[in-house]
């Protein structure tokens, strides 16, 4: 389940209550933020910061919580941006449609300091990734509900 909305409109309760409600159902349930402010870990009265899974204590259910970490994200993708391998990628790409030109032009720009301050949709853009480790990654095969917000 994806839960999204503009601030101050009850989504971390929202996750919460769901993944507690699914849990009692039976499922093996991880919630997950994305949100900076991480306010689920106040709401869940425990510390699940750190950017993995956390089992909620307290409860019987199969249940756990987790906060994204957004700065080592920003600090991942920084690194990514600014390998050779990415470099040469891009450079191959643009070569082949023709843009080498504009390659050169970018060659002087160093994409990690420039993501030192992360665009607009940066959080967003972290939780696809997140989505994306959920499906692939084995660590997360157990949790048959994921809630995400």
């Amino acid at each position: 389940f994806i839960i999204s909305g503009k601030g101050g409109v009850g989504k971390t309760s929202l996750s919460a209550s769901l993944g507690v409600k699914l849990a009692a159902a039976g499922h093996s349930v991880l919630i997950v933020s994305t949100d900076p402010a991480h306010s689920l870990g106040d709401s869940l009265d425990q510390d699940i910061s750190g950017g993995k899974p956390v089992q909620l204590q307290g409860t019987a259910a199969d249940l756990w919580g987790m906060e994204i970490d957004i700065e080592a994200a920003k600090k991942e993708f920084q690194a990514v941006a600014s390998s050779k391998k990415t470099k040469d990628a891009a450079e191959s790409f643009l070569g082949s449609v023709g843009l080498g030109a504009l390659m050169d032009k970018l060659v002087d720009l160093n994409l990690g300091e420039i993501l030192n301050t992360p665009p607009p949709g940066f959080d967003e853009g972290v939780a696809i990734s997140k989505v994306i480790d959920f499906v692939e990654k084995d660590e997360y095969k157990r949790f048959t509900r994921i809630n995400l917000q």
